[in-house]
C-alpha cells in the first residue's frame, strides 16, 4: 500500500494501573480509595497518509 502512496501506520498501547489495600483515617471525595483497586486502559491509534504533491521530503 506505501508503494502506491499511501502509507498506514498504527500503534496500540495498553496501561495498568493498580494499588493494594491498606489502611488509612482520611476519607473523602479528594482521598485515595484504601480499598484494593486497579484500572486498565487501551488506545489505539492508526494513521493513512496520502502525500499532496511530489517535492522534497
Amino acid at each position: 500500500m506505501e508503494q502506491l502512496g499511501w502509507p498506514l501506520r498504527g500503534q496500540m498501547t495498553n496501561t495498568i494501573q493498580a494499588h493494594p489495600a491498606f489502611r488509612s483515617p482520611y476519607r473523602g471525595e479528594n482521598s485515595l480509595s484504601p480499598k484494593r483497586d486497579s484500572t486498565a486502559m487501551q488506545t489505539i491509534d492508526i494513521v493513512l497518509g496520502r502525500r499532496l504533491w511530489s517535492g522534497r521530503r
